[in-house]
This record gives C-alpha cells, structure tokens and sequence, in this order.
C-alpha cells in the first residue's frame, strides 16, 4: 500500500489507533486514580455545603483503590478539582446511588482516563488551527494532528502515565491561537485559566507577552491580569490550613528549578534563573516589524522558554508533553530543514523516554498494569517475576551502575543536543517561507511512530515475556 504524501493514510492511522488503544486499556497511574477521588470529594462537598473544606478533607487520604494504597493530598489548584468533577459526575452517580466501587472498576477507570483522551483530541484540534493562522502549507496542516499525536512524548504521558497535564495544554493552546490572532483579551483569558491549571503557563505566557508589548504599566498590567484568578482563587481557600499542602509543592517545583546549580563569589543560582531571564531580555528587546514576524518568533520563545524550563531543570517525566506543540509548530513552520528538523526529534524523544525509564521506573513498570485490563484477561501482576525492566536493574548492581553513570549520561546529553540543534537551526529569519510547497516525507513519520510505539510498547512486551519465562521457560 502506497504512502500518502498529501495527509496521513489509512495505514498511518491504522497504526497509531492499535497502538494508542493497546497502551489506553494496559495502563494507569496513581495520579489520575487519586485526583478522581479528589473530584468525586468535590462533588460530596458542594451538596453538603462545605467546597471551602476541600483542603482539609482531601488532606492525607487514600484512593480506595487496592492496588495504589499510600496516603496522599490534594496539591493542585482547585480549579483543576473542579474539572475532574465535572468529568466524573458519572462515578459520583455510580457511587452514590448505585455503590459501585468506582475506584477498582475497570470500566470507571477508564471512563475517568477518557478525559484525557478528550482533551488530547482538543488540543490536537486548536494546534491544527493555529497552523492556518500561522499560514502554514496545506500539506503541514493536514499532518499537523497526526504528527503532534503520533508523538512517543505525548502517548508516554497521556496513555501511559495517564497524566493529565494536557487540560493545561489545551487551554494554553487556546490562548495562543487568541494571541496570534491578535485578540489579546482573550489571550489573557485563556491564560488566567492556563496558569491556575498549572503554573507552566507562565513561562509561554510572560514572553509572549514580553514580545509584543514593549511599554512597562502595560506589561505589569497583562501579568496582574494573567495571575489574578490564580490569586483569588488562592486568597479564598487560605483560609483553609490544609491548603499548605498546595504552597509546599510549589516549593518544591521551585527547588526543582535549582537542580543544575550555577557557583559564582556570592553564592550560587541555576542555569535556568540564567537562561529564563536571558529569554525574557530577549523578547522584551526584539522588535519585530510585521504579524507574520510575530506569529513566527511566538512560536520559537514558547519552544525556547520550554526547552530551558525542562532541559535545566529536574522535571518529572509527564511534564515535557507542555513542549511538544510548540516542537510540531517549530518544525512545520520551517520546510527548508523539516526533514532533519524531524529526524532530531526523533532521537529527542527517543532518548528522552530511554532517560525516563531509567530514572523513572515505577512510571513505565508492571505498577502501572495492576489494575488494568492485562491481569484480568491473563495473568496477576503479584504471580510474575520482574523481568526485562528498568524497575529490575537494581537487582544487578554493576549493571545499574553502569546504565546510570554511563549511559544516561550519554542520553541526555544527545537530549540536550538535540534541543540546542532545534534552537539554532530553526531561528525565525526574514525569508522564511512558511508556505512554501515541501511536502512532508510519510515514511519519516511513520517510522517515528513506529519507533515511538515500540518504545512505548516494551513495558507490555515486558509483561507477556515474563508469562512465558515463568509458564514455557522455568
């Protein structure tokens, strides 16, 4: 069957459908599973009058989910709650008035995980408009959605880890189309709630506005803007001591931002304080000339301050899935080095997702299965040994040694490279043409999902390896 050049063919989606639902019924994570509990909690509050209780009583609770017992609280913003709430008003029925255990039902599980898939779908949608509004080449457009979730970074944090920072991105996209298209009250409106989402926002949020607005009480006006429903939202439940919990992850996010630490005579500060304020000089000082001008160095910053924000600090695997739209966005608005440009993100995710097995385990290992459709239809996570995972490495000492003090290395300096090459070859330059008519190779995208999904795929691979060594080989 021959490729389609003009839009992904049947055969492409084929491939990313079976992949995609083999790695949505295989997985879960604890997050998800506990932040619906928290939902459902929201829901039980709002009917007994209590919502400003939140806090305290989602305050070191378990999920009542067997297979993910610790003790955890509620450490987001609330807005986030109430999202999961209104997803999950179904459970809550289910719970309420039919006592269905919500929590270790697979068929609620993943009605819970769908959202993520809704808001994957979503986000897909608002990038493939912002390739119209950036003017891009029909043939870009069209592969825009394949290629942005055909991405190994994307299905790793969403069908794997189950994660939900795409309700952040879908909503930041939103206000990145506003901005682009000129809109800025709603650029702002969007962001308000981007950031009370997830305070990412902030760093696509502070340079483009930087890059558009040169008058300083205009600037701090946008900012205060931006920030406010943050801060409300904030400011009505401090009066609940358990929000505590919220303000202490939000130091630890900023300790994370002090992990590659810079020494000079007055002490020490990190790569990333360095190179984000750079950033911010940059567009605050960069002049551009023309709208086609803006849209394209608007894409480049938010690549920017995501590649310094996840490639100088210490970020939690799921977290780098807030730089991918902008990675598409950079390498289909640039068609003379599109082709390379696809080939370093190729190995940019593939390296990266290597690193996040390594330092990650327990996000890719049978943790995530247990209670999932695999055990069910075959055999139990506890009667299977621990076979052919990173997780298992620290069975073999000199092995895990080696892997972590010469290989990862080694990956992530390839990861670093990777960005750094992105940065320097994609550079908005006045002759750049956006429409021009490069058509993108389908075989290249098809072999980075390919490889995507084979990566993706090994944890599952894992799992019916280990049935056979135990059942056939032992």
């Amino acid at each position: 069957m021959p490729l389609r050049k003009d839009k992904p063919g049947k055969l492409a989606w084929t491939f990313l459908l079976i992949i995609s639902t083999l790695l949505f019924v295989s997985h879960t994570y604890n997050d998800i599973v506990f932040t619906t509990r928290n939902g459902i909690n929201l829901i039980n509050l709002l009917f007994e009058g209590k919502i400003l209780s939140f806090f305290s009583y989602n305050a070191n609770i378990v999920s009542g989910n067997i297979y993910f017992p610790a003790i955890q609280s509620a450490i987001y913003n609330f807005l986030l709650y109430v999202v999961f709430a209104i997803w999950n008003f179904p459970l809550w029925i289910l719970e309420k008035f039919l006592h269905v255990d919500v929590m270790n039902n697979i068929g609620c599980l993943l009605w819970s995980k769908t959202m993520v898939v809704f808001f994957l779908i979503a986000s897909a949608n608002i990038l493939r408009k912002i390739c119209i509004e950036l003017k891009l080449s029909e043939n870009s457009i069209n592969w825009s959605v394949f290629y942005y979730l055909s991405s190994a970074l994307v299905l790793s944090s969403t069908l794997i880890m189950s994660q939900y920072d795409v309700i952040s991105i879908t909503v930041i996209l939103m206000g990145f189309l506003m901005y682009i298209r000129g809109d800025m009250k709603k650029f702002i409106l969007f962001f308000m709630v981007a950031i009370t989402l997830k305070y990412f926002a902030l760093f696509v949020f502070i340079p483009l506005v930087l890059l558009k607005e040169k008058r300083i009480m205009k600037i701090l006006q946008y900012v205060a803007s931006g920030l406010s429903l943050t801060i409300l939202i904030n400011f009505i439940f401090s009066f609940d001591k358990s929000t505590q919990t919220s303000t202490n992850f939000l130091l630890e996010m900023l300790r994370k931002f002090m992990a590659n630490s810079l020494e000079i005579s007055v002490g020490q500060t990190s790569w990333f304080y360095v190179l984000i304020i750079l950033l911010f000089i940059f567009c605050y000082y960069k002049v551009v000339s023309s709208k086609e001008e803006l849209n394209r160095f608007s894409v480049y910053v938010s690549f920017l301050s995501y590649a310094v924000l996840f490639g100088f600090t210490s970020s939690y695997p799921y977290w780098v899935i807030f730089i991918v739209p902008f990675i598409i966005l950079l390498v289909l608005q640039n068609p003379k080095n599109m082709e390379f440009n696809m080939i370093i993100e190729i190995v940019m995710s593939t390296v990266l997702i290597f690193s996040h097995m390594i330092v990650f385990p327990h996000c890719f290992s049978d943790y995530t299965f247990a209670p999932m459709i695999l055990p069910k239809l075959f055999v139990k996570i506890s009667n299977l040994p621990k076979l052919l995972t990173t997780e298992s490495l620290k069975n073999f000492p000199a092995l895990s040694t080696f892997v972590n003090q010469q290989i990862l290395p080694v990956l992530i300096a390839v990861y670093i490279g990777t960005l750094l090459t992105l940065a320097f070859l994609n550079y908005p330059k006045t002759d750049m043409n956006q429409r021009e008519q490069y058509e993108i190779n389908p075989k290249i995208v098809l072999v980075r999902l390919l490889i995507g999904g084979f990566i993706c795929l090994l944890p599952i691979g894992a799992y019916f390896l280990s049935i056979i060594y135990k059942y056939y080989l032992m």
